[in-house]
């Protein structure tokens, strides 16, 4: 990542955590989340993933999202 930055440090770095949806609990799906102050417990799990890639990550990201895309096998739509 620091060679990264050293490349190309005027630009911003986004990072995104992809596959929450297979964050437990796997079976809970009622999109959309709220990652950010949601009290279920997916949500809950969302905000611990993100808070973890902000320690690892943050001195190098500018923002770090969570990415929930539809699944159509699973006939899920995507929600974040």
């Amino acid at each position: 990542m620091q060679n990264i930055q050293a490349q190309a440090a005027d630009l911003p770095v986004i990072a995104v955590v992809t596959q929450m949806d297979r964050l437990r609990p796997l079976r809970e799906w009622l999109p959309p989340y709220d990652w950010q102050g949601g009290g279920r417990p997916k949500e809950q799990s969302m905000a611990e993933a993100v808070a973890y890639r902000q320690e690892t990550l943050g001195a190098w990201c500018e923002s770090i999202l969570p990415l929930v895309t539809a699944d159509q096998a699973q006939n899920r739509e995507h929600g974040g």
